[in-house]
């Protein structure tokens, strides 16, 4: 596994379910800031402007580095689910094709990198670049790839699909596990 420190510059990698395609630089999403280094106890606002916005889409942020998973999921009627981990340190504002999610009471372990994604029928998971939220006071020494299963599981949560049970690779073999049941990947 290989370690390193996240920089607003990492690159995001979208992984098409059933395909080992790759799409780099593709952003479905906007999203911004690209970075935010609040002090304990303070908020965080992150905004995702969804470039399409048909009735069939649901929107996910989720945390892809230190403690991976869903943080907010919003469905095209409007239903959300929140992460225990943010109870009700979490709001969300949506008008149009905007998404405002505010963080609030932000402490160390919040760090994370923070992305933007929309599913949308019949079409891939298309997120943003994400933003680095370092709480100051923190370092974050982070190990990549990451990536995440689609759909949800039962609880509604995203699972990382790490090489399984820490299987060695051979040199030059992709670091996804199953690229197939993969849908993004952070790198």
């Amino acid at each position: 596994m290989i370690n390193s420190v996240l920089t607003p510059s990492s690159t995001l990698m979208i992984m098409l379910r059933g395909t080992s395609a790759v799409l780099r630089g593709t952003q479905a999403l906007e999203q911004s800031p690209l970075y935010a280094n609040p002090e304990p106890g303070q908020s965080v606002n992150i905004s995702c402007v969804l470039k399409s916005s048909p009735e069939d889409e649901e929107f996910y942020l989720l945390r892809t580095q230190v403690q991976p998973g869903g943080v907010l999921s919003v469905s095209h009627v409007n239903k959300s689910e929140v992460s225990p981990a943010f109870g009700n340190r979490l709001e969300y504002s949506k008008e149009r094709n905007r998404i405002v999610i505010t963080l609030h009471n932000l402490q160390e372990e919040d760090s994370d990198n923070y992305i933007c994604a929309q599913q949308v029928k019949g079409s891939p998971l298309l997120s943003a670049g994400g933003t680095m939220v370092l709480v100051k006071g923190t370092t974050l020494l982070l190990k990549q790839p990451l990536c995440f299963h689609l759909p949800r599981t039962t609880r509604g949560e995203f699972r990382p699909c790490h090489n399984p049970a820490g299987r060695k690779r051979k040199k030059g073999q992709n670091k996804v596990a199953n690229t197939s049941q993969c849908a993004i990947c952070q790198f």
